[in-house]
């Protein structure tokens, strides 16, 4: 009897020895996977299904501290209801990783801005949507470059317009006035591109 009491004591102490083990390396993967996650200069949030904020990274808790626990809309963008064509709340509804741009006018610390946001659902065994990551990157400059070398290439769309018409006009003014000091027996007094090859064939 004594036997079996000491080999079921030296079982309990080797599982316990195995979930202290088993514990211990889930806290550093954790840790590890935390220190990547702060380590990014992007918005990382973790969402329940009602888009409640679970978690956040260092980049997220500089813009607000006090994050966590706060509806996403409300703790970033400071608003009453979710923001427009928000790609968290497709993902949500398609079950599918959604990524989006979205304009916001007002977000703490940073103001006026433009962010890719991406949603990954995050699923049980059975497939159901447990929560919700939410990645967000601050593409304000490249949008405002963009904007910018479209502003540009329409003011140079409008300015080779005018050019051309104007061309066109001067060398329409040429003729006319070539055209009369023919008629008034003179020698034309503009070379035309064109016009005078023609009349060198004739």
């Amino acid at each position: 009897m004594k036997k079996k009491n000491n080999t079921a004591s030296t079982d309990n102490i080797s599982t316990f020895d195995q979930i202290k083990k088993t514990e211990k390396a889930l806290r550093h993967s954790e840790e590890k996977l935390s220190a990547i996650l702060d380590s990014m200069p992007d918005l990382v949030l973790q969402l329940d299904t009602k888009l409640k904020i679970l978690w956040a990274n260092k980049a997220t808790l500089k813009l607000n501290p006090k994050a966590v626990g706060q509806l996403c809309y409300k703790a970033l963008p400071s608003r009453n209801i979710p923001c427009p064509d928000c790609p968290i709340i497709k993902a949500l509804k398609t079950g599918q990783i959604e990524q989006g741009i979205v304009h916001l006018l007002s977000v703490k610390g940073v103001g006026e801005s433009y962010w890719d946001d991406i949603g990954i659902p995050v699923k049980d065994t059975q497939g159901k949507i447990t929560s919700i990551v939410k990645i967000a990157r601050n593409i304000t400059e490249k949008k405002k470059a963009e904007e910018a070398i479209l502003k540009k290439n329409k003011e140079l769309e409008t300015f080779n317009k005018i050019a051309v018409g104007r061309e066109i006009k001067m060398i329409e003014l040429k003729k006319e006035i070539n055209t009369m000091l023919k008629q008034a027996g003179k020698k034309p007094k503009y070379k035309i591109a064109g016009e005078n090859e023609q009349e060198a064939k004739e």
